[in-house]
């Protein structure tokens, strides 16, 4: 199954943070344990984390995958959620040009 994906960036956000944030819109696999893959949008992305949007509450602390187009899976665990959106943290960092290749293409998984 192949995902399109468009992605924007908000010039304008207001930084809230320490990390810069590139406000996207990208559709991304999110493998929890026992469970289906689901398809997840991206809203939100950092070196350290991001924030989906989901068809399902995620707990606090639930142990994660990501799937991003065109990158290995990473792995993160879910620091808050509120309905569907969940704020993830990677549990490795993503590099400089891991970040840049999301940013520079218009990908597909």
């Amino acid at each position: 199954m192949r995902l399109e994906s468009e992605i924007y960036f908000d010039k304008v956000a207001v930084e809230r943070r320490h990390k810069a944030r590139s406000g996207i819109d990208v559709l991304a696999r999110a493998h929890l344990f026992e469970r289906r893959p689901l398809t997840v949008s991206i809203r939100d992305l950092t070196s350290g984390g991001f924030l989906m949007e989901t068809s399902i509450d995620v707990p606090i602390d639930t142990p994660l995958y990501l799937q991003l187009p065109g990158l290995q899976m990473v792995a993160a665990r879910v620091i808050w959620s509120n309905n569907h959106y969940t704020g993830c943290q990677f549990t490795t960092p993503l590099s400089v040009s891991e970040l840049g290749w999301i940013e520079d293409s218009a990908w597909r998984i």
